[in-house]
């Protein structure tokens, strides 16, 4: 059968990501909320930055373990009028950004466990305890906040060489397409270094992996994370919408509620830097890199 021009690709799946979905949340969203009124999941922060494939492995989780849902960038979905709300489009550079979705010390854990509770009701269906909330970039910064919030919350921390990470979020976000590279730098390493600060003080519900070599043996690293983490195994599969195969923001190349891993990727994201900006994306976060690979939770 003849593929379709990928121009109709891509504007299918806008269509998709700005009325379809938006339309089905504000629908079922009500719906599930009393379904599940009084209900409180046990979350699965899984973090890194955006681009780094957060969306993937949040994905095979929930589908691979009895989990009740996936919360998508939780900053993103909840009420406006929450505290915790922050997307991308609404700040001008990206120190504001970052500085936006820090944690500050007016946050109440009280307000922000009610307003994630919420959001994960709206979001889950069926018996399943555990919901897989995909916070990339906001969960970095707020992940001591956060675990004050669950005390027992484990988090999965995805991280990828970040040439491939920093080329992917400078093409596909103006926010950072339009600043200079030494900021896209900076955000890697500010968001990931305040992310290892914090996790110190409760290593041992943290679990990392490294984004190719996730894509290189899936099962492998999902049995390890499912062992480390003690994740219950699907009681049934969750569902995923269909996307096509073609290159942007999140989970891509699903079919029949399975997502066709995609190999390459990091190898085209490098072929379109430049030998300075490979140079100073090395010099930078080489040594980051590096110790990310060497964390003792790595899986």
């Amino acid at each position: 059968m003849k593929e379709d021009h990928p121009i109709v690709v891509r504007v299918r799946q806008r269509l998709r990501w700005h009325v379809t979905q938006p339309f089905e949340r504000g629908v079922r969203g009500p719906l599930r909320r009393l379904r599940n009124a009084g209900r409180r999941y046990r979350p699965l922060f899984v973090t890194g930055v955006a681009g780094s494939g957060t969306s993937l492995v949040a994905v095979a989780l929930a589908q691979r373990f009895d989990c009740a849902g996936i919360a998508y960038e939780s900053a993103h979905e909840v009420a406006s009028t929450s505290f915790l709300y922050g997307p991308m489009s609404d700040f001008d550079t990206v120190q504001e950004y970052l500085d936006g979705i820090t944690p500050k010390d007016s946050w109440s854990v009280e307000a922000a466990r009610r307003d994630l509770q919420e959001l994960y009701r709206a979001c889950c269906s069926g018996p399943a305890e555990w919901v897989c909330d995909k916070g990339p970039n906001v969960n970095l910064v707020r992940a001591g906040f956060l675990a004050r919030c669950f005390p027992e919350a484990p988090f999965v921390l995805v991280f990828r060489n970040p040439l491939a990470n920093v080329e992917g979020f400078r093409r596909k976000w103006s926010l950072f397409g339009d600043a200079p590279l030494a900021e896209s730098i900076g955000f890697y390493r500010e968001t990931h270094e305040t992310f290892l600060r914090q996790a110190a003080s409760f290593p041992e519900r943290v679990v990392a992996v490294e984004y190719e070599e996730f894509v290189e043996r899936p099962d492998a690293k999902l049995e390890a994370i499912g062992r480390r983490l003690n994740l219950p195994e699907a009681r049934r599969t969750l569902r995923i919408a269909s996307r096509p195969n073609v290159e942007g923001r999140g989970v891509r190349n699903v079919k029949r509620n399975r997502v066709g891993l995609v190999a390459g990727t990091t190898d085209r994201a490098l072929a379109r830097l430049d030998a300075a900006e490979a140079a100073e994306i090395r010099a930078g976060l080489g040594p980051l890199h590096a110790r990310l690979r060497s964390l003792p939770c790595v899986v």
